[in-house]
């Protein structure tokens, strides 16, 4: 009975009229029954089967009445299936495979009722269809289903040349599905057996090779789109960002260019992983571009968008373009996907604090930072970040008590998390207690100070930052940008 409830509820108005309107034009007993059942469930008057045969007063014959549910489903996925249309698939590429896939299943019908004219009629729409969205499987059933009609064959090259594209295309095919393997592999190595094998540095490296030998090969759009994802995944991984954003641009022009695999979400997809190459490189304008058009291609609505808004706001406020990302934190902040996740609206506001410190708008970040304690329970780099975050705006509030007290609190975390003690944030937190020693002032930090915001300022091994990181102010340069202030500006 819960599958049966599961496909009433995905129905939609038309199709509940259509079926009913099929059930109401005939006379049959059992059509009557299905229908009532229909109406049961829709109206959520039955949750088991034992409600529902007491519903229709047969409160005997499972099997009866297993046989009704089979036939009331199978009425309503045939309904499915004559409704559906190519308006409601949002890829254009899904949508060529669907209708593809009916023509097909309309020539089967055809040919065996001798329609073998209109069959075949059908049977060369969808194969153009197959040709230009490159549906290889399609393709080969079609081929197939014209070979075993060889009575209407009078040439024999006719058959000869069937033969040749089935096997070509199942060559092709072999391909895509290999390709679509390794880069699954590659890409989502926790869904493997073979994750310890996967995330091994050569063999990765000889799957990437494969994957490209097959695209090579091939000249398959769709082998192509499987070796992109995987190849600029294993560049960014390994940091080598001047060939991912080469790749980047290639996967974009084959994405655009080819129907087989164009779609908005495909599209956005690859802007987006331009941009996060492009972001790494500290190329915050092209990294902005792209993240733009991945904004403008993903659904309104979805969590993919929301993650590329976070990568767009990194790139504006590497820009020093204050302004746009705090208009995108207020977009971010309306997102109807916002709270899907405990840890998504605690960080966004912690973004909007980084914008607002930026701004200097000191008050506001700290106001921003006590909104929600969520960052502050976790045991990972946020929650050290959110504290120094909170320490630098009281920095510019001037409050040297509380900072104090806040330096004490986060040496006794790292303490206790000591993984979570880098070089990096080791160094940042000298510093603070440098400047609050200094009574806030900038200058001479003594040693150890300046030479944790050397080592941080040239990201020295242990002293890398990330643009992608919980550090999105980078504290070195916060530093080193009040000392390039005069008293006045610094307030002192």
């Amino acid at each position: 009975m819960e599958r049966l409830i599961g496909i009433v509820k995905i129905l939609r108005k038309g199709e509940k009229r259509l079926l009913r309107h099929l059930y109401s034009a005939t006379t049959n007993g059992e059509d009557r029954l299905r229908l009532e059942l229909f109406n049961l469930v829709d109206a959520g008057k039955v949750q088991s089967n034992e409600d529902a045969q007491i519903a229709l007063g047969r409160t005997h014959g499972s099997s009866a009445f297993s046989h009704l549910k089979t036939r009331l489903r199978d009425d309503m996925l045939n309904i499915l299936l004559l409704q559906e249309s190519a308006k409601r698939i949002p890829q254009p590429n899904r949508v060529a495979a669907f209708e593809c896939r009916k023509k097909l299943a309309q020539a089967y019908v055809l040919i065996p009722r001798g329609a073998f004219k209109e069959g075949v009629e059908i049977l060369k729409a969808a194969k153009a269809q197959a040709i230009k969205y490159e549906l290889v499987a399609e393709h080969i059933l079609i081929d197939q289903l014209v070979r075993e009609m060889v009575h209407l064959i009078t040439d024999v090259r006719q058959l000869h040349e069937l033969n040749d594209a089935i096997n070509k295309n199942m060559g092709i095919w072999a391909g895509i599905l290999r390709s679509e393997e390794i880069s699954l592999a590659l890409t989502l190595p926790h869904l493997y057996k073979e994750t310890e094998e996967i995330s091994d540095g050569i063999l990765r490296t000889e799957r990437i090779e494969e994957l490209k030998t097959l695209y090579n090969n091939s000249g398959s759009a769709r082998v192509g789109f499987w070796y992109y994802l995987a190849y600029i995944e294993y560049a960014n991984r390994n940091h080598l960002y001047t060939d991912s954003i080469k790749a980047g641009k290639a996967f974009i022009e084959l994405v655009g260019n080819n129907p087989s695999i164009w779609s908005k979400n495909n599209m956005a997809g690859a802007n987006q992983m331009l941009g996060s190459a492009y972001l790494h490189t500290r190329d915050y304008a092209n990294a902005a571009v792209h993240f733009e058009k991945a904004d403008k291609n993903f659904p309104v609505a979805g969590n993919n968008r929301l993650a590329n808004m976070e990568m767009l706001f990194r790139s504006q406020l590497g820009m020093g373009d204050f302004a746009a990302s705090l208009r995108t934190v207020e977009e971010a902040l309306a997102h109807q996907r916002i709270k899907a996740r405990p840890v998504t609206l605690p960080r966004w506001y912690y973004l909007q604090a980084c914008a607002l410190l930026n701004t200097g708008d000191a008050d506001g970040a700290f106001h921003i930072l006590n909104q929600d304690g969520y960052l502050i329970k976790q045991q990972d780099e946020w929650n050290v970040w959110f504290r120094i975050l909170e320490m630098m705006a009281m920095v510019e509030q001037r409050d040297e008590e509380w900072i104090d007290f806040k330096l004490q609190t986060l040496r006794k975390f790292i303490a206790r998390y000591r993984k979570l003690g880098t070089p990096r944030v080791k160094a940042a937190i000298e510093m603070l207690s440098a400047i609050l020693r200094k009574g806030l002032a900038f200058d001479n930090l003594g040693k150890k100070a300046e030479e944790g915001l050397k080592l941080s300022l040239a990201e020295a091994e242990g002293y890398e930052w990330s643009p992608e990181g919980a550090e999105v102010i980078r504290f070195d340069m916060w530093v080193q940008s009040k000392r390039k202030r005069t008293p006045q500006e610094s307030g002192e």
